[in-house]
């Protein structure tokens, strides 16, 4: 959710216009001094949004515009050997907590790691010796990122061989790359885990719900002012 807001200004009654990226766009007509639109963003990285307002600044109309720069973090996990790490990316700032939980097949938690609440973008662990076959690994990071307290969890399927090597399957068709929430619903996804509820499979039927959490936090992101230009014209 965006929200812009128009500062110092009375009487405020026009158009907004909010552009995304520069093809994705929402009007809300005749609003007031405050507008919101929605979008699903299914990539991280760099997004552009692009404001105007158009119409009535109290007592003189004229239009005004405003360009956002704001990005959305994504959740890389990578084995080498025994040893397993997870990196948070278009995370300048990040400070929180790191879960790595292994299951079985069907979802029975048999290990888990977790950092320090303090520790930072990236989180290196080295993994138990394992029985061949596969497994569900579970990652996860719960704190702020970019000043922002966010979650993000991203389930792959971990393969162990008979001389004990592990390697990532390949993500399969329809599977979230990674998911992003709010940090209570991490949390709560551990503390099932740890009481003996089962880890999250890794394939999501639906992808679109890997959006949900995204759009709650967005308003994080992307809350911003508009301030009344020089340039508006009477």
């Amino acid at each position: 959710m965006f929200t812009a807001t128009l500062e110092g200004e009375e009487n405020v009654r026009g158009d907004w216009s909010f552009v995304l990226d520069g093809h994705d766009s929402t009007t809300v007509e005749y609003e007031g001094g405050q507008a919101q639109a929605k979008f699903s963003i299914t990539s991280p990285g760099k997004h552009q949004l692009n404001v105007s307002f158009e119409g009535q600044l109290g007592d003189r109309t004229g239009r005004l515009n405003k360009e956002y720069i704001f990005e959305i973090p994504s959740l890389s996990v990578k084995i080498d050997g025994s040893k397993i790490s997870a990196d948070l990316h278009y995370a300048e700032n990040a400070e929180g907590k790191w879960s790595f939980a292994l299951g079985t097949e069907s979802g029975e938690m048999v290990e888990l790691r977790e950092s320090p609440s303090n520790h930072g973008p990236r989180f290196v662990k080295n993994l138990a010796e394992l029985k061949p076959g596969k497994y569900h690994l579970f990652v996860a990071f719960r704190g702020k990122i970019n000043g922002v307290e966010t979650g993000l969890q991203k389930s792959r399927t971990l393969q162990v061989d008979e001389q004990g090597r592990l390697t990532l399957a390949p993500l399969e068709k329809g599977e979230a790359p990674a998911v992003t929430t709010a940090p209570e619903k991490v949390a709560q996804v551990i503390e099932n885990s740890k009481q003996g509820g089962k880890l999250p499979k890794t394939a999501t039927p639906h992808p679109t719900h890997a959006l949900i959490g995204l759009l709650l936090l967005l308003g994080g992101w992307a809350l911003f002012k508009l301030h009344r230009k020089q340039t508006a014209v009477s």
